[in-house]
C-alpha cells in the first residue's frame, strides 16, 4: 500500500469496505434473523432443506432416483448413490454434491437443467459440510412411490356378474366381460377330438393314442363334463406331465449339460437337478417351496439331499474351468447371472440394466442391485452326494441279477476244477522248494548273548530269549547252511504273550531297538568269517518305515523299532553294486514345457539304487511364474500299487530354460526300488522320444501323502517323454568294489549278530532265515514270484493261517494254465458289475467366511466402490430376516411373501403363456414400466390369488384353467375376430401355436409307437449331421445308440456351443441366459428338416412298415393313421388326396424299384 496514493488507498479500503458491506447483507438475507449469524452455524431446516427441496429432490427424492441417489432423506442423502458418497460431512472439497454443483460441464453440472445455484447457496453449502453435515434424524427414508400397476399390491379383484352358454367358472367370467368392452364374442368350444389332443400336449406333450381316443369319446356320449374331467385329472397325474412342464422351467434355469466359454467342458451330473425338476413338479410341490428350494434350499431347517439338490437351479450358470483364467472374474459373473435370473423368474424384472448404473426406468438403485448381489455374493458351489432316482435304481437292480447270474455260473466252473486245481498246486510248490526258492531256516545255529542271557531254539525254528534284560545286549548267530550264497536276511520280531506287553522286546513296553545287523559268511567249517555288505532293508508290514535302514549303519544307538504288541518282519538286502553319493535319474539336456496342469510323471527308469537320503533335486525347466509342481517319493507296496512316503510343493518363480535346483527342508529317507515322480507344469520340462518314464493325463486329483497310487488305474498319455529330473543320493552304506567279492563269495557258514544298544531294548522272540534268490523284495521283475507268496511257501501248509492260504491260492490261480483263463474271465466279469448311477449332484451352500460386496463402478468387478450389505429394492415390500445377517433363504421367502406384488402374478403369466400361446403380460420377462400391460388386468390379479388360494399347488391352478370355457374354444378364426381383434389379444377363441422343436420329434416317436417312455437319467447325444461335427472343438460329441436315441427331447445333450441344429431349427435358446419365452419362427428350414432329419425319417419308415403289414383295405389304414396322427379321422377330401399319393407312389416305386 505504501506505493499507492493516499487518494487510491483510501478508495480501495472505500471499495473493500463497501463489498464487505454488501456479502454480509447478502448473507443476512439467505441466512435469515440474525440470531442465525450469531450462532454461527447452518440451520439445516431454515437453510439447507428449503434448497435441496427446490433444486434436488425432484430428481432425487421420492418418486425419482437419478443415479440411485435420493437427497430427501437424511439416511440414503449419506449413503450416497451409483458414483459414491455424496456428502462428506467435514470434507467438502471431496463432497461430489459440491462438485457436481460447481462444475462447468453442462454434461456434469447440478441441476441439470434451469438456473443454476448462486454463490451465496453453494457457500452456504459448503460452510454446512464444514460444520459436519448436521442433518437431524428425520426417521430413515418414506418408501419410494411408483404408481407402475405391476409394483401395486395385489387385491382379489370382484368378478363380474356374467353367465351364458360356454361360462365354465370365474375365468370364462373375467374374459367375457373383456370381450363385451370390444364387442367381441367367444368361439364355440373345440370338437372332442381336438379337446383331448390339445389336453394331451399341453399337459403331457405325447399325442393320444386311438384306444384313448375311442374310450374319451365313448365316456362323453354318457357324461360330457366328467369324461373331460377324468381325462384331465390323468393326465396331470402321469409321470409324463412333470416332463411336459418342466420343459419351460428349464429354459429360465437356462439348463445346459455344459459349461459354456470357449472348452465347454461337459457336465455329466448336471441332469440330476433337471430329475428333481421332474420330480417337484409331478408331486406337485408347492410353487413358494418349489421357490424357497431352489434358491436356498440349503439353508432350510433339516434340509435332505433331495432339498440341497434343489439349489442345482443356480448351478446352471456357465462356468470357465480354462486354465490360466481369472476364476475370480467368472465367480462374479456367475453371480451377476444368478441375481439378474432370479430376479426375471420370479420377479419379471430386467434388473441387470443395474449392474453398471442404476436402472433408467425402474425404480431399482445400482446399491440396490448390489444390496441383492450380496445374497448370493455368499454362496459358494459345492458338490454333493445324493440318492439315485427310483426309475436309475430299479434299472440298476435289473443289471445287477443278469450280472450276478452269469458270475454264479463262472465261479460253479471254477469250483467244478478244484479238487485237480489243489493237486497242480501243491506240486507247484513242491518244485519251488526243491528249487530252493525262497526262505531258509539256519541248521542248528549256535545262539549267544554278550550278556549272559539264554537263547533256545522252539519248535517253529524261532528263537525265545530267557533272562533279565542287560542295557546292552548282542546276539551271535552261527549256523551252517545249504545255500551256496546269500543275497538277503529276513528277521521276524514275533510277539509272544510270555513277553512283557506281548513283545517282542524284552523292555515293559514290549519295544525293542536293533541297533545293527551284521552278516558274516565263510566258505569253511572253521574258516575266517568275511563280512557281507548290506546295503537295503524293508520293513516288510510298513513300507514307509525309515527305522529300518538305521540298523545297516550300525553307527548310533538307534535303529529299527516297530510298534508293539504285535509281529513285524524285515528284510536285510546284499549289496550287488557299487553304493555311492551321485546324482541319479534323466539326463538334463533341455526341451519344452508342459502346458497342461493335471500331468503325472513317474520316473520308473531310475529307481533308488539302495537304502538311502535325497536331500535336493535338478531339474532343467521353462515353467511360467506361479505354475505348481509336486515331488513325490513312491515305494511299491505287496498289493502292485505305491505308497507316496513323500511329497514336497514347490510354486515355480518363472523359469526360462534353465537348471533349477531345490534343496528339501528335510532329507528324505528312500529305498532299494523307491521311484520319484512330480507332479502339473511347474517343474521339469521334456522332450518328446524313447524313455522308460511313465506320463498320465489328465489326472483329476494328484495323491496326498500317505496315499497309494494304483498307476494302471490312472490314464496313460499316449506320447513318449523323457523328464529331466535328478536326484542327489547318499547310501546310507558306502559299497566299495572289493567288497562285492564277499558278496559274491562261497558260503559254507554264516554269522548273523543283532546288536542292541539301548537300554534294556533286546529283542525276546524272533527268528531268522536266509535266501539266495536275487530280488527277494520282488521290485526288479514284477514277473516274479511275489516276496510275500515265498514267505508263505515256506510255511508248512498245516501251520500257514486262512489269510496265508488265500494268499497263495489266488496266485496259483492267476498262473495256472488251466484256471486262470477262467478266473481271467470271472475278473473281466467282475469289470462289468452294474453300478448305481454315479450320485454326484451340484449345489449351492453357504460360505464360511462371508465375503464383502462393494459396488463394482460402471460392472468391472476390479473397479471396487463403497462397500454394501444384503438388502432389498426400497420401492417393494420390507425384507424380514430371521437373525442379524440375512440370507438367501431370507430373500427366497421375501419372494414368496404374500405383500409381494410380483411372483404371484408373472408365476401365474407364465403357467397361462404355456397354455394360451402367449401371456397375458406378452413381456413375460419384464414386468416393469417399459414391458407391456396386461391384456386383462383384472383377470391376472384373480390369477394371482387363486394360485396362492389353492396352496400354490400348480395342479390345482392349471386344472382350474383348463376347465375353463375360454380354454376349450375353438381356435377357428372369423372374420369379425380378424378385424377387431386380429392378435387374439381378447381372448374371443383360443390360439394356435406351433409346438417347440423338442414336442415335434416326441410326436414323430409316439405316433410311430417307438418313443422310450423312461422318466428321467442322463442325456443322451444323437447322431449329429457331419457338417455340425466338423467344428467340434474340446468337447467331443460322442453319440448314443439303441433305445436310448428315442428318448423324449427333453434329455437331449444340451451343448452350449455346439447345439444340435434341429433343435435349433425350432428355436431352442442356447442356455446362456434365462429365456421366458422362446421365439416360434415359421421357415423353410423346418419343413426340409422335418423331411430330411434321421429321426423323422426312421419315424415315418417304422409307421410305413407297420400299416404295410397290418390287415384291410388302403381306405382303413389312412383312416387309422390319421387317428394316430392328427387323433381324429381323415375328412373326405383328405382321405381322396392320402389314397391319391399312395397310388402314385406305389406306381412309381413298381415302375422304377431302384
Amino acid at each position: 500500500m505504501k506505493s499507492i496514493p493516499v487518494f487510491n488507498a483510501l478508495f480501495v479500503m472505500t471499495l473493500h469496505r463497501s463489498c464487505l458491506l454488501l456479502t454480509v447483507a447478502a448473507w443476512t438475507l439467505v441466512l435469515g434473523p440474525s440470531r442465525g449469524i450469531a450462532a454461527g452455524k447452518v440451520d439445516f431446516q431454515k437453510q439447507i432443506k428449503p434448497i435441496l427441496a427446490k433444486h434436488c429432490t425432484g430428481c432425487h427424492g421420492v418418486k425419482k432416483r437419478e443415479a440411485g441417489l435420493r437427497l430427501d432423506f437424511r439416511k440414503p442423502a449419506l449413503a450416497g448413490g451409483d458414483s459414491g458418497v455424496a456428502i462428506r460431512a467435514g470434507k467438502p472439497g471431496a463432497s461430489l454434491l459440491l462438485k457436481r454443483i460447481r462444475s462447468a460441464d453442462p454434461d456434469e453440472r447440478m441441476p441439470p437443467k434451469g438456473k443454476p445455484l448462486s454463490e451465496v447457496q453453494i457457500g452456504v453449502i459448503s460452510r454446512w459440510i464444514a460444520e459436519g453435515a448436521q442433518w437431524p434424524d428425520d426417521g430413515g427414508a418414506g418408501k419410494l412411490q411408483v404408481d407402475h400397476w405391476a409394483f401395486q399390491p395385489i387385491a382379489r379383484p370382484v368378478v363380474p356378474k356374467i353367465g351364458g352358454p360356454g361360462v365354465r367358472n370365474d375365468v370364462d367370467r373375467f374374459v367375457r366381460a373383456r370381450l363385451k368392452e370390444h364387442r367381441l364374442k367367444a368361439s364355440s368350444e373345440a370338437d372332442p377330438n381336438t379337446l383331448l389332443r390339445r389336453l394331451h400336449l399341453d399337459l403331457t406333450g405325447i399325442p393320444p393314442t386311438p384306444a384313448e381316443i375311442r374310450a374319451f369319446l365313448a365316456a362323453r356320449d354318457k357324461n360330457a363334463q366328467a369324461a373331460y374331467t377324468a381325462v384331465v385329472d390323468r393326465l396331470l397325474e402321469s409321470p409324463h406331465f412333470g416332463e411336459r412342464w418342466s420343459l419351460e422351467w428349464l429354459d429360465l434355469a437356462r439348463y445346459a449339460d455344459s459349461d459354456g466359454y470357449e472348452k465347454d467342458l461337459p457336465r455329466p451330473h448336471s441332469f440330476r437337478w433337471r430329475d428333481w425338476l421332474i420330480d417337484a413338479i409331478n408331486r406337485d410341490l408347492p410353487f413358494d417351496q418349489f421357490t424357497e428350494q431352489q434358491i436356498a434350499g440349503d439353508l432350510l431347517p433339516g434340509a435332505t439331499d433331495q432339498v440341497q439338490l434343489a439349489t442345482g437351479f443356480h448351478r446352471n450358470t456357465l462356468t470357465n474351468r480354462e486354465g490360466g483364467v481369472d476364476q475370480e472374474e467368472y465367480r462374479v459373473k456367475a453371480v451377476v447371472d444368478r441375481v439378474n435370473t432370479t430376479f426375471t423368474v420370479w420377479m419379471g424384472l430386467t434388473v441387470g440394466c443395474s449392474e453398471c448404473h442404476s436402472h433408467k426406468y425402474d425404480p431399482i438403485s445400482q446399491r440396490e442391485y448390489y444390496g441383492l448381489f450380496a445374497f448370493f455374493n455368499n454362496a459358494d458351489e459345492k458338490d454333493i452326494q445324493v440318492a439315485p432316482s427310483a426309475a436309475a435304481r430299479k434299472q440298476f437292480e435289473k443289471k445287477q441279477r443278469s450280472h450276478r447270474q452269469k458270475r454264479a455260473a463262472i465261479e460253479a466252473r471254477i469250483e467244478k476244477m478244484k479238487p485237480e486245481l489243489d493237486k497242480r498246486q501243491r506240486r507247484w510248490e513242491l518244485s519251488l522248494k526243491r528249487k530252493g526258492v525262497g526262505w531258509h531256516d539256519l541248521e542248528n545255529p549256535k545262539l549267544t548273548s554278550s550278556s549272559g542271557a539264554v537263547l533256545t531254539v522252539e519248535k517253529d525254528r524261532s528263537v525265545r530269549v530267557v533272562g533279565d534284560p542287560a542295557e546292552s545286549d548282542t546276539y551271535t548267530i552261527e549256523a551252517m547252511t545249504q545255500l551256496k550264497r546269500i543275497r538277503a536276511i529276513r528277521l521276524n520280531a514275533l510277539s509272544d504273550k510270555t513277553l512283557p506287553a506281548k513283545g517282542p522286546g524284552r523292555a515293559a513296553d514290549g519295544r525293542f531297538v536293533l541297533s545293527s545287523l551284521a552278516v558274516g559268511i565263510s566258505d569253511s567249517a572253521d574258516g575266517k568269517f568275511n563280512g557281507l555288505p548290506l546295503n537295503n532293508a524293508r520293513d516288510v508290514d510298513r513300507p514307509g518305515d525309515a527305522t529300518v535302514g538305521r540298523s545297516l549303519v550300525g553307527e548310533s544307538a538307534d535303529g529299527w523299532n516297530p510298534p508293539p504288541g504285535k509281529s513285524s518282519t524285515a528284510v536285510f538286502e546284499v549289496a550287488s553294486a557299487v553304493s555311492k553319493i551321485d546324482w541319479v535319474g534323466n539326463p538334463l539336456p533341455g526341451g519344452i514345457q508342459d502346458g497342461a496342469a493335471q500331468v503325472f510323471t513317474v520316473y520308473a527308469g531310475s529307481p533308488a539304487p539302495s537304502a538311502g537320503t535325497i536331500d535336493r533335486f535338478r531339474y532343467w525347466s521353462k515353467s511360467k511364474k506361479g505354475a505348481a509342481c509336486g515331488f513325490y517319493l513312491l515305494r511299491p507296496d505287496a498289493a502292485g500299487g505305491f505308497r507316496v512316503v513323500q511329497k514336497h510343493d514347490i510354486v515355480s518363480k518363472g523359469v526360462n530354460g534353465k537348471l533349477v535346483e531345490v534343496v528339501l527342508p528335510q532329507a528324505w529317507d528312500v529305498q532299494r526300488g523307491d521311484l520319484l515322480a512330480n507332479s502339473s507344469n511347474g517343474g521339469p520340462g521334456y522332450r518328446v522320444g524313447p524313455s522308460t518314464d511313465l506320463v498320465y493325463f489328465p489326472v483329476k486329483k494328484f495323491p496326498g501323502k500317505g496315499e497309494t497310487v494304483v498307476l494302471g488305474k490312472l490314464t496313460r498319455f499316449g506320447e513318449s517323454r523323457m523328464y529331466f529330473l535328478q536326484a542327489h543320493f547318499r547310501p546310507a552304506v558306502r559299497v566299495e568294489p572289493d567288497e562285492l567279492k564277499n558278496a559274491d563269495g562261497t558260503v559254507r557258514r554264516v554269522r548273523i549278530k543283532l546288536k542292541h544298544a539301548l537300554g534294556k531294548l533286546s529283542l525276546g522272540r524272533f527268528r531268522i532265515q536266509v535266501t539266495s534268490v536275487d530280488d527277494p523284495l520282488g521290485l526288479n521283475n514284477k514277473r516274479s514270484i511275489p516276496a510275500k507268496v515265498l514267505q508263505i511257501v515256506n510255511i508248512s501248509p498245516g501251520d500257514r493261517t486262512p489269510a496265508q492260504r488265500k494268499t497263495v491260492g489266488d496266485y496259483y490261480r492267476s498262473i495256472d494254465s488251466v484256471v486262470a483263463p477262467i478266473h481271467k474271465e470271472l475278473a473281466e466279469h467282475k469289470k462289468t458289475a452294474p453300478k448305481l448311477a454315479t450320485t454326484t449332484a451340484h449345489v449351492m451352500t453357504r460360505r464360511g467366511s462371508p465375503r464383502e460386496t462393494h459396488i463394482h463402478k460402471r460392472g468391472n468387478f476390479l473397479d471396487r466402490g463403497a462397500r454394501v450389505n444384503v438388502h432389498t429394492p426400497a420401492f417393494l415390500h420390507e425384507l424380514k430376516p430371521r437373525g442379524d445377517s440375512p440370507d438367501r433363504l431370507d430373500l427366497a421367502r421375501w419372494i414368496t411373501s404374500p405383500e409381494n406384488p410380483l411372483m404371484a402374478r408373472v408365476a401365474a403369466n407364465q403357467i397361462w403363456k404355456q397354455l394360451f400361446g402367449r401371456g397375458l403380460v406378452t413381456t413375460s420377462e419384464d414386468f416393469g414400466s417399459q414391458g407391456a400391460p396386461p391384456s386383462h388386468p383384472k383377470l391376472l390379479d384373480w390369477l394371482a390369488t387363486e394360485f396362492r388360494a389353492l396352496g400354490w399347488s400348480r395342479k390345482r391352478f392349471i386344472k382350474r384353467i383348463v376347465m375353463s370355457g375360454t380354454y376349450r374354444q375353438s381356435s377357428a378364426r372369423v372374420a369379425e375376430q380378424g378385424d377387431r381383434d386380429p392378435q387374439n389379444q381378447w381372448l374371443s377363441r383360443q390360439n394356435r401355436f406351433r409346438l417347440s422343436g423338442e414336442l415335434i420329434r416326441d410326436q414323430y416317436l409316439a405316433v410311430a409307437g417307438t418313443l422310450n417312455p423312461q422318466v428321467g437319467g442322463r442325456s443322451f447325444r444323437p447322431p449329429l449331421p457331419p457338417g455340425a461335427k466338423a467344428i467340434q472343438f474340446v468337447n467331443k460329441w460322442a453319440e448314443d445308440k439303441g433305445p436310448e436315441l428315442r428318448r423324449r427331447g427333453l434329455y437331449i445333450h444340451l451343448q452350449r456351443n455346439l447345439m444340435l441344429p434341429m433343435l435349433m431349427t425350432f428355436d431352442r435358446p442356447d442356455g446362456i441366459v434365462t429365456c421366458t419365452r422362446r421365439e416360434r419362427s415359421n421357415t423353410p428350414l423346418q419343413a426340409l428338416t422335418l423331411l430330411n432329419g434321421s429321426i423323422f425319417v426312421d419315424a415315418a419308415r417304422q409307421l410305413g412298415r407297420q400299416l404295410a403289414q397290418a390287415d384291410g383295405a388302403s381306405s382303413e389304414k389312412v383312416r387309422k393313421v390319421y387317428l394316430r396322427a392328427l387323433g381324429r379321422e381323415p375328412n373326405e377330401f383328405e382321405a381322396r388326396r392320402v389314397l391319391e399319393l399312395h397310388s402314385k407312389l406305389s406306381k412309381l416305386f413298381r415302375d422304377d424299384q431302384k
